[in-house]
């Protein structure tokens, strides 16, 4: 959970690269229904294409 909230941080101080880190360790860490939902988060945020934009 503290990855996650890491991730949303530094994603609204627009910080994407690390917020795209803290992100993945998020969904390494979680299990189960959490990791699904973090799963499908990160891909709507931290795509390659979001980034760039």
């Amino acid at each position: 959970m503290r990855f996650a909230l890491l991730a949303e941080i530094e994603r609204r101080l627009n910080h994407l690269e690390q917020a795209a880190e803290y992100a993945a360790r998020a969904v390494h860490a979680s299990r189960g229904v959490n990791r699904y939902l973090m799963t499908k988060e990160v891909e709507r945020y931290y795509t390659k294409e979001q980034l760039a934009q």
